[in-house]
């Protein structure tokens, strides 16, 4: 049998077949499950077309599915190459270019342009699970070799481009095969699995415990301590970066009894470490720091650390492997001598086949033995000298590379990165090794030298291009870039350059939030001097500092800050900022302490009056979407509702009546159930009324369509929601569905209601402007009386291109408005054409969320305004636009709601609301990174209004939604409206000054009006 890798695990999998292979959490694959999963995986690339030998991208967040793909790759004779989706999409498609895909497996939202760059097309990595297309039998051959490629790992290049190492096969089976052996692994041992797939340490990560048999654990998300992970786990064996194992030692409080070995690669392990180690903590845990680039795969020496190297000067990385033999080698090519520094070469049949696709790089690396032999040698870079016990020391780089946690780094690179900035007019970027590990710094001439915010700029632009082993930690601004003699960057210079001293007058602290953040700060980067204006990048932070500084705020504060939040808020000032609207309660509203039951607001009153005369699905908002991505899964639905009724007392509330008036009252637990559809069934299609005198007033149903694509409904009842309402609940859900946090909820809807009692609504006495308007606005285009009766809704829904919203946002911009407010107002000339009146009322709902203690609060948070206006032929409509967004205004405040107006009107509330077309705009929470949301638009509605219009701005389009009683308006009529409108708009876009009587109407429909239509509005 070949000395092969694939041999080698597949001999594994059969012999360990009923043993635990992967655990992630509750989830669990034996190593028959694994074997099936990746041999399903391989038959997919085959009957794909897939060839032998050909490179396989794998483009997944997802560990558990890496692993089954990098299995299944290896099965099928093809080249694993690893790519990072958190990574910018520039660098990306750089990989993929380089490396000429031909297949990429993805995320279900893996964007076009990343499958673009493939010479076949992609694929969902779920979508070979959910069919019989792909048995479990092999469709592969056995027929691996020794000289295979195996994998490409892509590493920093000095150019700018990414450089490819690509794998060899034996080389592979090489060092796992060494490191079984060697370490005496078997198949009651539990390997940690903390290394991202991007690096090449991955492979023995995860290929050495599945050699042996052994057990690979996972860490969840939402795992926040690693050291506390290991114990329960009962890891015994971890490959970790030396930074990433002082993490786990300094928030470790225990003695980790099981551990049996921890093998140290990718940075300097300082003496230090060891000491902390070795006095704190259990003294029968192996240390053992391991050497070796890449290009010589993985490693090729290693050195079992002893108590005593906690007082040395260094830590040697020690003898080579069986296999391979290390040479110091001075500039003439001569051996040194013991103790004589010289830059290192490896010798070794075990190497990759170098950079792929750059044979001048892999020729300027890969050299020919300087012996006399036929045989080539690898020039690592890396300055050392042989110790007289046969150990070797290594003693700094040749080269300008360096490893970050880990990863290899290309100074020059970043050098490339910061000069795309357009306020960059040059850049050099230097290190420094310091006992916290390696610190970059990068020094920019700035192309505008008085620019205040240069620093700012440059830290966005990094945060947006850059990845995060990447980041300088200090950036400096000079006038000039120093240079020698001869014209060359002084290096030297740069180096001894001291970091530009603190202002004498930093900010104190000013609350106790900045306070205790400062406090933190000092204990995580073991500094004293810390400003409130101090980036944590450039005070010394890194992303390993990132996750335990989460860890600290979620102990003291208990609000889960994401990563993205943070570097955003990446000074003490920010942070403390961002934290207090999260924890603070705000002081617009004082909260109304609990009670037996509540009263209706008057929205709720209005709603809750008209119960019984209308259809009795008239109030039910139903709410359909799709989730996407590879973890959907693993989405505990029942769960995640239970927590957010829980959270929001409107989710738990029911009605009642006290003498006679209706009143509303709050369990104070209650829990629901999810309904789980057939892929044959609908939700809308099982709509029922809500009981409101009974709990629950929602209902949700789950239809799974496939593994990674859920369809998930929400049908709720309009007396605790409304759509804003739905926005919240949906961020909120993904948020839990991450295993996250949320902000402790500060007010509930009873804080509302307190509060809209303390601002009942104006008399009528002063709505003199209503005089001469008249509310009967009469349509020619009417068929008869509305009908509240199931399916009589029409829908037509329109898209505005994202060029278009774009524009529309920049007029209400430039008119200091809003793009509701651009939109009603081009409603308002709307319905003044096609009634032929000009004395206008148009009732829309007015949101008090402005209010910022009801921001985030769920239930119907809102009123009905009627806001008057007169339209003349000359009035143009950016005259227009600035009245009707200064009564807008005001009706957040109080003005205009209905039932204040209702006298000075001389209406009833229906006829108040005749004809009224309700204008709604709202924005969805942009898509998140692990899920992709969308609407799912259904037409089994009742029409709750004669004429209902939606705006949904999404984040490259935006979306109009007609809706109409089809025994009011014929559909024709309705899209006529819907063209006209479009006119009305793209007009105003062109012409913001156009006058009312230029904007002409073209529909040609008959203009007759006959009797006007009462319509009763319900939102």
């Amino acid at each position: 049998m070949e000395t092969t890798i694939q041999n080698l695990i597949l001999q594994s999998l059969t012999t360990h077949a009923d043993r635990i292979a992967l655990k992630s959490g509750a989830t669990a694959l034996s190593y028959a499950d694994l074997d099936e999963q990746s041999t399903r995986f391989a038959n997919y690339l085959c009957a794909s077309g897939v060839l032998p030998q050909a490179f396989v991208g794998v483009y997944l967040s997802q560990r558990t599915e890496i692993i089954i793909a990098l299995l299944g790759i290896l099965k099928a004779r093809c080249v694993f190459v690893p790519l990072d989706p958190a990574a910018p999409h520039e660098r990306v498609l750089k990989q993929i270019q380089k490396a000429k895909l031909a297949f990429l497996v993805g995320q279900p939202d893996t964007s076009p342009e990343i499958l673009s760059g493939c010479i076949q097309a992609g694929v969902s990595f779920g979508d070979f699970l959910s069919g019989i297309h792909f048995p479990a039998a092999a469709l592969w051959s056995h027929n691996f070799s020794p000289n295979d490629r195996a994998y490409l790992y892509f590493t920093s290049g000095s150019t700018g481009q990414p450089k490819a190492i690509l794998g060899r096969n034996e080389s592979l089976h090489h060092f796992i095969d060494w490191e079984v052996r060697e370490f005496g692994i078997h198949e009651t041992d539990t390997f940690g699995q903390l290394t991202v797939p991007t690096f090449d340490v991955f492979l023995r990560d995860v290929l050495t415990p599945l050699a042996a048999g052994a057990t690979l654990v996972i860490p969840e998300r939402n795992e926040i301590s690693l050291a506390d992970w290991v114990q329960k786990n009962e890891i015994t064996f971890l490959h970790l970066v030396p930074s990433l194992f002082k993490a786990m030692m300094k928030d470790a409080g225990s003695r980790f009894d099981k551990l049996r070995y921890v093998l140290l690669a990718g940075e300097k392990l300082l003496p230090a470490l060891v000491k902390q180690w070795y006095t704190h903590f259990n003294r029968q845990t192996r240390l053992v720091n391991v050497y070796g680039p890449t290009e010589t795969t993985l490693a090729k020496a290693f050195y079992v650390v002893t108590e005593t190297d906690g007082d040395g000067a260094s830590v040697p990385v020690g003898k080579p492997i069986p296999g391979a033999r290390f040479i110091v080698l001075n500039d003439a090519l001569e051996v040194c001598d013991v103790m004589e520094k010289g830059e290192l070469y490896i010798r070794t049949p075990y190497m990759s086949f170098g950079y792929y696709d750059d044979p001048a790089l892999t020729a300027k690396v890969f050299v020919p033995s300087p012996f006399g032999k036929p045989e080539t040698i690898y020039k690592t870079g890396d300055m050392a000298c042989q110790r007289p016990d046969g150990n070797f020391e290594l003693l700094g780089r040749r080269d300008r590379q360096v490893k970050v946690r880990g990863i290899k780094v290309e100074l020059d690179e970043i050098e490339k990165l910061l000069l795309r900035c357009p306020l960059v007019d040059e850049a050099v970027v230097v290190h420094e090794d310091t006992e916290k590990g390696v610190v970059i710094k990068a020094f920019l001439k700035s192309r505008e030298p008085g620019r205040a915010d240069f620093q700012d700029v440059i830290w966005n632009f990094l945060h947006e291009a850059s990845p995060r082993h990447m980041m300088p930690q200090k950036l400096h601004r000079l006038s000039d870039i120093p240079r020698t003699v001869n014209g060359k960057v002084d290096l030297e210079k740069l180096r001894r350059m001291e970091t530009p001293s603190a202002p004498a007058q930093r900010k104190s602290p000013a609350t106790e939030m900045e306070s205790k953040l400062v406090a933190i700060w000092k204990n995580i980067l073991e500094q004293e001097d810390i400003g409130l204006d101090d980036r944590f990048y450039e005070a010394g932070g890194n992303s390993l500092n990132v996750m335990s500084l989460l860890y600290e705020i979620n102990r003291c504060f208990q609000v889960r800050v994401s990563v993205e939040d943070f570097y955003k808020n990446d000074t003490v000032q920010l942070l403390a900022r961002h934290l207090e609207m999260a924890v603070a309660a705000p002081v617009a509203a004082a909260p109304s302490g609990e009670a037996g039951y509540y009263p209706l607001t008057q929205m709720q009153v209005q709603l809750f009056s008209s119960l019984e005369e209308k259809h009795p699905l008239t109030y039910n908002i139903v709410n359909c979407f799709t989730i996407k991505g590879a973890n959907v899964r693993s989405i505990d639905y029942a769960s995640i509702m239970n927590m957010l009724v829980q959270r929001h007392e409107s989710l738990r509330t029911y009605f009642d009546r006290v003498d006679g008036m209706p009143v509303q009252r709050v369990l104070p637990q209650g829990r629901v159930s999810i309904t789980e559809l057939f892929a044959h069934e609908n939700a809308e299609d099982r709509l029922q009324p809500h009981d409101v005198y009974s709990f629950p007033l929602f209902r949700v149903y789950v239809k799974r369509s496939k593994p990674d694509v859920h369809r998930v409904t929400i049908d709720i009842h309009h007396l605790i929601s409304d759509a804003l309402s739905q926005s919240i609940l949906m961020k909120e859900f993904l948020t839990l569905a991450k295993g996250q946090m949320l902000p402790e909820v500060s007010h509930q809807f009873r804080d509302f209601i307190a509060w809209e009692q303390g601002h009942a609504p104006e008399t009528a006495a002063g709505h003199t402007e209503f005089a001469d308007t008249s509310l009967a606005i009469q349509f020619p285009y009417y068929k008869k009386e509305w009908h509240h009766e199931e399916n009589h809704a029409g829908v037509l829904a329109e898209e505005i291109s994202e060029a278009s919203q774009q524009r529309l946002k920049a007029l209400a911009s430039e008119n200091g408005s809003t793009l509701f407010n651009v939109l009603y107002t081009a409603y308002f000339i709307l319905m003044a054409k096609i009634s032929g009146q000009r004395n206008v009322a148009v009732a829309a709902p007015v949101s008090f969320r402005h209010e910022p203690a009801f921001q985030q609060l769920v239930g119907p948070v809102f009123s009905m305004m009627i806001v008057p206006a007169r339209i003349d032929d000359g009035t143009r409509f950016v005259d227009l636009l600035q009245v009707v967004t200064s009564k807008v205004a005001a009706a957040q405040q109080g003005h205009y709601r209905l039932d204040a107006v209702l006298p000075a009107l001389r209406a009833t509330r229906d006829e108040a609301v005749n004809t009224i077309f309700s204008f709604d705009v709202y924005e969805p929470q942009a898509q998140d990174r692990e899920f992709t949301v969308e609407p799912v638009f259904h037409n089994k509605q009742t029409a709750k209004y004669p004429f209902y219009v939606e705006y949904v701005s999404r984040p490259h389009e935006g979306l109009i939604t007609f809706r109409w009683d089809r025994s009011t308006f014929d559909d024709q009529v309705v899209k006529q409206f819907a063209a006209d409108f479009r006119m009305i708009w793209e007009t105003v876009l062109d012409h913001p000054e156009v006058s009312f009587a230029d904007i002409v109407l073209h529909h040609g429909l008959a203009t007759q009006v006959q009797n006007p239509v009462a319509i009763e509005f319900n939102f």
